[in-house]
């Protein structure tokens, strides 16, 4: 996959809480008599208290005294009931009579009595003077939790009529989500009839027409919930209506001769490029209606994902859960900030909780995972390396005039090296820590004392140290790959091609990479044993190797992010543009914060 693609869904949904009935009902008050309202306001008090039966008792006598005034007519308006302006606020929707079925449905629902709340929801909106959208959507969507389709497919239509002719009160929901719903229940309940109109192509290479509308056509007609229309029933339609495909651009017409196909919808699809970037959307129109309602778009640079947006617009369009095997990673930036120079370099602890970042400034500034600055140090001159422990409790830089620096967050201690750093590593609580200064390794304690330091025939390019501290592993800028141990003798080496920059374990250290300056990654297990390779951009699949392994692959590799799939039995890629100058990622990939000039960006990969 050459780039992450992002897709915009626009979703629209209707939560209704079961949370407290009393709260969602306490304006209308205003319309009962004291003698009334502070049943309710008791049937509350009891409720909290676990008392339900009681509280049933309280409403139930509610409903007797407003039922016993009844009727409620506004030339003989019952005595001691409110009618005064604030009361009207409310008397103009509905009457009291039908506010405690309201506060009554409200109070089943809350209960998890739903055969209860339908009764009183439905002899509410029927008492009402001015339909309430709001407890019509309510209620609709009750039905469909109890598997009463029909009903909610009838109120569904008496919604969208209300909407339409803007004979209501309350939410305003939009027509297109009103025959979203209906369209989804009509799928459930019956086999409804789809026409599917030609895909159309609008700057798209010749050579993909006729394979993309046969990939369309086919998947279209695995359907499970719909029955397509012959494509020959509509040609026979046109000549003899003496249409052409340009007439059923207009929706009076495309209307008419859904009707008479005996369709309930049309599938327009549209594949257009622009740029680099592939478009593929998908219309629906509501023949009944007249109208195109729901909308599906995929973009993409590559067109070997066509078979997949496909196929995710068919369990889309039915309403079914996309299956795993056709999840997309989506890149969500969680939080940024931009510091106060270029940032030199970055390092995040293995689960991302702590981030360090040192700057041409001086600066050196240390995050948690929501963005926050922990602190922030200013140093004299720029920071060329920074390091931090595996568990994030402590942290480590150099600056360019040869001076290491080791924090807890708490204290601050240095050491003059007189050299540029470069590299640093910390081992698991800090106990021990390693760096490199030019072709020399120093095995340090975080007071400060070095244990041993050992001199190599090369500049050492990057440094890392195993979580125990017993093994520190060195790259070279000859490409050379070594292994010391915590006495400071070699315990083993390899031979590279190019520069080392960066070294990784996996999360139960079995297994280390080391990358080059090109981003040529190699896998080792800790007794040498080359167990992958990786060369960026390539189409090599690793699907015979585990997590763990996988683990050391992950992460900035030359000009791509490579990221674990949700089985963790793949890795994915995806490009990434050249002004990125540092990626740092979790094991899996699923979290990265990604260094751009003085910008740091928090990023989590999200599959659907």
């Amino acid at each position: 996959m050459k780039r992450l693609i992002i897709f915009l869904f626009i979703t629209f949904s209707f939560a209704f809480a079961k949370g407290n009935w009393f709260d969602r009902n306490k304006e209308l008050e205003v319309i009962f008599p004291d003698k009334v309202w502070k049943f309710i306001e008791k049937a509350d008090l009891l409720i909290k208290k676990g008392r339900v039966e009681d509280a049933d008792y309280c409403l139930r006598v509610a409903k007797h005294l407003t039922d016993q005034a009844r009727p409620f007519k506004p030339a003989d308006w019952p005595k001691g009931w409110p009618k005064d302006e604030e009361a009207m606020k409310f008397l103009k929707y509905a009457t009291p009579d039908a506010y405690i079925d309201r506060i009554i449905g409200d109070y089943a629902y809350s209960q998890g009595k739903n055969k209860e709340a339908i009764k009183y929801f439905h002899n509410y909106l029927q008492k009402s003077i001015i339909p309430d959208s709001s407890y019509m959507m309510k209620l609709a969507t009750i039905y469909e939790m109890e598997g009463l389709w029909k009903d909610a497919l009838i109120l569904y239509r008496d919604l969208l009529h209300c909407l339409e002719t803007e004979n209501f009160h309350g939410t305003k929901y939009s027509a297109n989500y009103v025959m979203r719903k209906m369209k989804n229940i009509e799928l459930k309940i019956k086999k409804p009839w789809i026409l599917v109109l030609d895909v159309s192509f609008m700057n798209v290479p010749p050579f993909l027409h006729k394979d993309f509308s046969s990939l369309f056509s086919k998947e279209i007609k695995n359907c499970k919930k719909v029955k397509i229309i012959p494509e020959e029933s509509l040609i026979r339609i046109m000549e003899e209506e003496k249409l052409t495909l340009k007439d059923l651009e207009n929706e009076d017409e495309l209307s008419r001769i859904g009707k008479m196909l005996n369709a309930s919808y049309v599938v327009k699809s549209i594949l257009a490029k622009a740029n680099r970037e592939y478009i593929f959307q998908v219309r629906i129109f509501n023949v009944d209606e007249k109208k195109w309602f729901e909308d599906y778009e995929y973009k993409t640079e590559d067109f070997r994902n066509f078979p997949n947006y496909i196929k995710r617009f068919v369990y889309e369009f039915e309403n079914e859960k996309i299956p795993e095997d056709l999840w997309l990673p989506f890149k969500k930036i969680r939080w940024n900030y931009e510091t106060d120079g270029e940032i030199l370099s970055l390092k995040i602890s293995k689960g991302c909780e702590r981030i360090i970042c040192g700057c041409e400034s001086g600066s050196v500034y240390i995050f948690n995972r929501d963005g926050k600055v922990l602190k922030r140090f200013r140093m004299k001159d720029r920071i060329v390396k920074v390091g931090v422990s595996p568990d994030g409790k402590f942290f480590a830089w150099g600056t360019l005039e040869g001076k290491i620096y080791f924090t807890d967050l708490f204290t601050l201690k240095s050491k003059k090296i007189g050299n540029l750093i470069r590299g640093i590593g910390i081992c698991k609580n800090g106990k021990f820590f390693t760096f490199a200064v030019n072709n020399r390794v120093y095995y340090a304690d975080r007071k400060g004392e070095i244990f041993w330091e050992r001199e190599f025939p090369f500049w050492v390019s990057a440094v890392e140290i195993s979580q125990d501290g017993r093994d520190v592993y060195i790259g070279g800028e000859n490409g050379e790959i070594v292994n010391i141990n915590e006495e400071g003798n070699i315990v083993w080496s390899k031979r590279g091609r190019n520069k080392i920059i960066r070294i990784k374990f996996s999360p139960d250290e079995k297994f280390l990479s080391f990358e080059d300056i090109d981003g040529n990654t190699v896998v080792f297990d800790r007794n040498a044993r080359k167990m992958a390779e990786l060369v960026p951009g390539s189409e090599k699949k690793f699907t015979s190797f585990s997590s763990e392994l996988l683990q050391c692959l992950t992460g900035k590799r030359g000009n791509f992010f490579y990221f674990l799939s949700p089985s963790e039995d793949k890795v994915w890629k995806y490009e990434v543009e050249r002004k990125v100058s540092f990626i740092e990622s979790t094991p899996k990939g699923k979290e990265a914060i990604a260094a751009e000039g003085k910008n740091l960006f928090f990023i989590s990969i999200e599959w659907k």
